[in-house]
């Protein structure tokens, strides 16, 4: 039994050592460290851990090597880098190196960072999100416009977002103290219009009664017929279907004359004399309710 174990611990000592010494060839001149760390992924299947903001100042790679270990291909590449590293299984991790007076290298001390947002206008902002890029701290804005964030890498990037202004990214660059400017975000608020059979005129100018119902809300029903997509939508506007040919009452009836009970239809600016149920709904892009004398004062009684 133990000369099974041992025999099963050395075979698997000698799969592992020979995944690790996997031969790296490479050559570059001035490259990258992510351009590097990409390759070498590709060549040996490690993948490598870090803080994007630990990169950016990182120097430029020149290697020349040729079926090389990892190990090795790595003790080139993080020479006089301001980090190293840790291999753990088929992972390698990037850690801050620290000299032997304790201290981090130039740029990725973290450091408290304070500002205060206004938009264009030079209004100060409550409200505003201002959050590190890499989820080291996050805040907003208070009643006076101002933000502070706590420990984060000084050349790091902040987002800053808000329901009223545009998405901006600030660059902190060893800045402790920031005075943003943002963008309000403009939004557009559609006009209504109302139609009134012979002329479309803006909503503050209409006068009288109406209901505008736009093309969202009449194709929440898919009926085939154009009354059934318009019941129940509108107050005051009432169906009765138990003919063959539905009719169609607003506000009740307004006259003696069954001949010219039915409200007069318009399908776009001209009288429409025929059955409503021959129009296809789905032609239909929007429909307009004139309910009291504002349209009989245009169309005559029938209106």
């Amino acid at each position: 039994m133990k000369l099974a174990l041992s025999f099963f611990v050395v075979v698997i000592m000698s799969i592992g050592g020979r995944t690790y010494g996997q031969g790296i060839t490479l050559s570059r001149k001035k490259a990258t460290i992510e351009t590097i760390f990409n390759e070498i992924q590709k060549q040996s299947g490690y993948n490598f851990i870090y803080n994007d903001a630990w990169t950016e100042n990182a120097r430029e790679v020149s290697i020349d090597v040729e079926n090389e270990t990892v190990d090795r291909v790595l003790e080139i590449c993080f020479k006089n880098q301001p980090f190293t590293y840790t291999i753990t299984g088929k992972t390698i991790s990037l850690k801050l190196r620290v000299d032997n007076t304790g201290s981090q290298p130039k740029g990725t001390l973290p450091i408290d960072v304070t500002g205060e947002v206004r938009n264009e206008k030079g209004e100060l902002l409550e409200g505003i999100t201002i959050a590190a890029s890499d989820g080291s701290d996050a805040t907003s804005t208070d009643s006076a416009g101002r933000f502070s964030l706590k420990s984060v890498p000084a050349n790091i990037t902040l987002k800053i977002t808000g329901a009223a202004i545009e998405p901006y990214i600030a660059r902190l660059q060893g800045n402790k103290t920031l005075a943003i400017t943002v963008i309000t975000k403009v939004n557009i608020i559609e006009e209504v219009i109302v139609s009134t059979g012979y002329q479309d005129i803006p909503k503050e100018r209409a006068t009288g009664s109406f209901v505008k119902i736009n093309n969202q809300l009449y194709n929440r029903n898919t009926s085939p017929k154009i009354l059934d997509r318009l019941d129940g939508i509108s107050n005051g506007l009432l169906f009765d279907k138990r003919k063959a040919t539905p009719s169609i009452q607003i506000r009740g009836l307004f006259t003696l004359t069954e001949s010219i009970s039915q409200p007069l239809i318009i399908v776009d600016n001209f009288p429409f004399e025929g059955s409503i149920n021959n129009l296809n709904p789905n032609d239909v892009e929007s429909v307009t309710i004139l309910k009291d004398a504002s349209a009989t004062s245009i169309w005559g009684a029938r209106a």
